[in-house]
């Protein structure tokens, strides 16, 4: 809550979510996308290069995120990097189903590498067959202070004391 962002209007052609984060000063598109098959992926990312072309003009730095169910070496997933200086920062096998031939399908893509810690995959239980991909960003932020709450203890509670109270209370 303490990030100041906004959902951008996305492709109604590909399952995807865009997000625009400001982070001290400098503007991140954060896009997340899922393709469903892997006969599907070129098409998908020509779908990808017409949002990216769209909205190069407003960001410098890229965050891409998903299910792209192509290993990086896919010539489609290749000639994208290509084209917008994208790394991908997932070097370990991220997909399960088959165990005698694991893949690495979960992939982050961006164009500023040295912006990150450490990039991982890790067992989460939560698929059959996926790891969870995720990313360290390098920034810092300034601690928001902590915000103070105050409960009622009802144990001793007095019906006619809260009342009272309750007469005497400034907004």
């Amino acid at each position: 809550e303490d990030i100041p962002c906004r959902l951008i209007p996305k492709s109604p052609k590909i399952e995807s979510l865009l997000i625009e984060v400001n982070l001290r000063k400098q503007k991140w598109l954060f896009f997340s996308i899922y393709i469903p098959n892997n006969y599907l992926v070129s098409t998908h990312i020509i779908e990808v290069q017409t949002v990216l072309d769209s909205l190069s003009s407003k960001y410098e730095t890229y965050l891409m995120i998903g299910y792209f169910n192509a290993e990086p070496s896919n010539q489609t997933l290749v000639g994208l990097c290509q084209i917008y200086s994208f790394v991908n920062l997932i070097k370990e096998f991220t997909c399960f189903k088959n165990l005698s031939n694991p893949s690495c399908i979960d992939l982050i893509f961006t164009n500023k590498p040295k912006s990150f810690i450490k990039s991982s995959a890790i067992e989460t239980g939560l698929s059959n067959f996926h790891k969870m991909i995720l990313t360290v960003l390098k920034t810092n932020f300034t601690k928001k202070p902590a915000n103070i709450m105050r409960y009622r203890d009802y144990k001793n509670f007095s019906n006619d004391f809260y009342r009272n109270e309750l007469l005497f209370v400034t907004p």
